[in-house]
């Protein structure tokens, strides 16, 4: 859902910052505990839109994605580091723009959030 109408890159970019916060430990150990981990996919927090059996073309390509990144080590170099991202239509108090390492597709992707210690 994060990045469903992203165009491929922009899905590895969202899958990227996922694995990203796996690796600090912060959020969670795996995937799973990161992406529900609280408030940080606005999906999940959304009973109807997290049980829904989705069959889309994004949804299939979103699989495709999920499965290279984590069968085949796809990753998106320039945000080995990234933590955190918006859509660029919205502005949350957290960000620190000298902390932008990117934006792809509508995505605007951070090392650190304003005020926060973590990092990788």
């Amino acid at each position: 859902f994060e990045a469903g109408t992203e165009d491929t890159m922009g899905k590895y970019a969202v899958a990227q910052v996922t694995l990203n916060r796996v690796a600090s430990g912060y959020w969670g150990h795996n995937v799973c505990a990161v992406v529900y981990s609280p408030n940080q996919f606005s999906w999940t927090s959304d009973r109807e839109l997290a049980t829904t059996k989705l069959d889309s073309e994004n949804w299939h390509e979103s699989r495709a994605v999920a499965q290279a990144v984590l069968g085949q080590g796809y990753r998106v170099k320039t945000l080995k580091k990234a933590l955190y991202y918006h859509a660029d239509y919205t502005n949350p108090p957290w960000t620190d723009h000298d902390k932008v390492v990117g934006k792809v597709g509508r995505h605007i992707f951070y090392t650190k959030a304003k005020g926060s210690w973590l990092s990788l």
